[in-house]
Formats: structure tokens, C-alpha cells, sequence
């Protein structure tokens, strides 16, 4: 299965001292598919990162690679893009402007051209990734890995949420915002 893992904060906690737990386990389990045999790249929204793909060995495991999260249109610029880029308003994660959400939005599109996931696994619960994923009309499932300890945003919009607490799972469902069988 062709797997694109949205990981937070990639370069982990050894290189980047904001990373931490959920950076961590998120690399984890991006390993753990690659060593289950799954073709796996990752996506590291949303920090940007412009150009070709790269590996990045964070130990004895094989290179994990990192695909590019800012574009600037590639084929020509679609006016489509451009309009969704600006419905996406003030994202919380992607800074500066309309512009920069475009990029953002192009880095996803070529994302998901050129690796062809089977499915998207986000680790980011307080994350507009979805936003992002909904605004290209990819019909790619996203699940969700649920790290934290408050609900997060856009939960509705998953295909599956893989909750790490079971009360957590009870209170989104309690509150509506998850349809427990797809958690």
C-alpha cells in the first residue's frame, strides 16, 4: 500500500528541539509501515519545504522520504487553485498570505500526483491539513492518528480517527463531532 504519513515537526528531536512526542511516534510508526513492506512517503505539513524529494535516515531503518510541501503551480497556474487558495482564508499553520497558501496548496497537489497514495495518515489533530486535502478534490481517504489530549479540529471530515485514549473517543462521540464507527 502506497502510504503518505503528514507528519509534524520531521526532522525529530535529535535535530529540532521544538519536536517532541508526537513528532516522535509519528516517525515511529512511518518506520514501522516501511518495515511492514508499505511504499511510504511523507509529507511534513506545514513547514516548508521547496524543491525535490529527499531521504532523511533517522537510524538503522532504511531513508524515509520527504516530499516537498511548496510549489509554485508547476504546469501553469490555474485559476482554480488560486480561488481555492484564497477560500482557505487565515489557516493557523500556513503563514503569509493567500500566496503562501497557494504554495502550500500546489506542494500538496504535487504530493499527491506524483506519489499516488492509497491513503493519506495525518498526525496532526489541531491541524487545517484537511482544509488543504478537501480544497484539491482528492478523493485519497485521510485518517487520522489522534495524539492529543483536546479534540482537535475537523473531525467530522476524516475517513477513520484512531484514537490513543478511550475517553477521548467518548467525548468526541459524545459531543457529535465523531461518528463512533469510524473511529
Amino acid at each position: 500500500m502506497r502510504i503518505l504519513c503528514v507528519n509534524p515537526f520531521l526532522k525529530g528531536d535529535l535535530i529540532n528541539p521544538r519536536a517532541g512526542g508526537k513528532s516522535h511516534v509519528s516517525l515511529m510508526l512511518t518506520r514501522q509501515l516501511q518495515r511492514e513492506g508499505h511504499d511510504v512517503a511523507v509529507f511534513p505539513f506545514p513547514e516548508r519545504l521547496f524543491g525535490k524529494p529527499v531521504f532523511f535516515q533517522p537510524g538503522e531503518d532504511g531513508p524515509v522520504r520527504i516530499l516537498p510541501t511548496m510549489a509554485a503551480g508547476g504546469e501553469g497556474v490555474r485559476r482554480s487553485s488560486l480561488l481555492s487558495a484564497r477560500r482557505l482564508g487565515g489557516s493557523s499553520e500556513v503563514s503569509g498570505g493567500w500566496i503562501t497558501r497557494w504554495m502550500a496548496l500546489e506542494g500538496l497537489r504535487a504530493a499527491v500526483r506524483g506519489f499516488h497514495p492509497d491513503i493519506i495518515h495525518s498526525h496532526q489533530s489541531h491541524s487545517d491539513f484537511l482544509l488543504f486535502h478537501q480544497a484539491l478534490g482528492d478523493s485519497t481517504p485521510v485518517v487520522l492518528t489522534h495524539h492529543t489530549g483536546a479534540l482537535g479540529f475537523h473531525l467530522s471530515g476524516y475517513a477513520h480517527i484512531n484514537f490513543v485514549s478511550r475517553a477521548l473517543l467518548e467525548e468526541a462521540a459524545h459531543g457529535d463531532r465523531v461518528d463512533p464507527a469510524r473511529a
